[in-house]
């Protein structure tokens, strides 16, 4: 977690996996927008960077007010960088730990299957399968099916706790935001309403795709949200697809021509 102060008086709360970066960042940007950054504070690395997050955002909303022009909610007016640094080192700081992995599948090849299915198949075992590479196309997975209806709904069962742990109490829900930063890094990269929308939504999904027997749908959510992350990772890019370009036409668009490569011109 960091607090970044600017020359106008302004604060920035924020967290990501790669701090460092995302301050220089806000310095290369405040640089570039005439408001540098003055000074900077960066928490040690912790468990509770979620619930943190939003236990200085609060007070700063309760000492300050959301500056103009801010973007997200993470940007406060009215308020001394040293009040907001002094109640943020009083927060607890847990040490984070890694998240286990589980035990990759046994690869084998296309060929290997095709050419001794029997000795292939034999060597699936429960809760591990088989990985078969292939040169010409994406890898698949050789598993007992009983494996994946017992996953399924084991991620149903802990998606509707999760669900009911983030219904009964901001704790709670803080509680579960934790688990999902740790579970998605990349997802520090979002701004907190953005980060608590994607979990929803990945609950939400979840749930509803394992009750059918399908994963794809949270596969599809996590993939959207991670592109996001990385616009938001990048102050630039995030700055000149958020900015205003008026009302300025660029003309009619271009439509290729079938066969030439060439654009041609279209109707709107």
């Amino acid at each position: 977690m960091y607090i970044v102060a600017f020359a106008s008086g302004v604060l920035k709360v924020g967290h990501a996996l790669d701090v460092d970066a995302r301050v220089q960042s806000h310095v290369k940007v405040g640089a570039v927008h005439g408001n540098a950054v003055v000074d900077v504070w960066v928490s040690p690395p912790h468990a509770h960077s979620a619930s943190n997050e939003r236990l200085v955002l609060d007070f700063c909303l309760g000492r300050g007010e959301l500056a103009s022009g801010g973007r997200r909610g993470e940007y406060f007016a009215g308020i001394p960088f040293e009040a907001a640094k002094e109640f943020a080192e009083s927060l607890s700081y847990g040490v984070a730990t890694p998240v286990a992995t589980s035990t990759p599948p046994i690869e084998v090849s296309f060929s290997e299957l095709l050419q001794k299915p029997r000795e292939t198949a034999a060597k699936v075992k429960a809760g591990r399968g088989l990985k078969i590479k292939r040169r010409d196309g994406e890898d698949l997975h050789l598993g007992v099916a009983a494996d994946r209806d017992a996953s399924l709904e084991l991620v149903r069962a802990l998606i509707l706790m999760m669900s009911r742990i983030t219904e009964r109490s901001p704790e709670g829900s803080a509680a579960v935001q934790d688990a999902a930063l740790r579970a998605f890094p990349w997802a520090q990269a979002l701004p907190l309403t953005a980060r608590q929308e994607f979990v929803g939504e990945l609950l939400s999904l979840t749930e509803a795709g394992a009750s059918l027997g399908l994963l794809e749908p949270s596969a599809a959510v996590i993939a959207a949200w991670r592109s996001t992350a990385q616009v938001y990772a990048d102050p630039e890019l995030l700055a000149t697809l958020t900015s205003d370009h008026g009302d300025d036409d660029h003309g009619d668009a271009l439509e290729p021509q079938a066969g030439t490569g060439h654009p041609r011109q279209t109707d709107r």
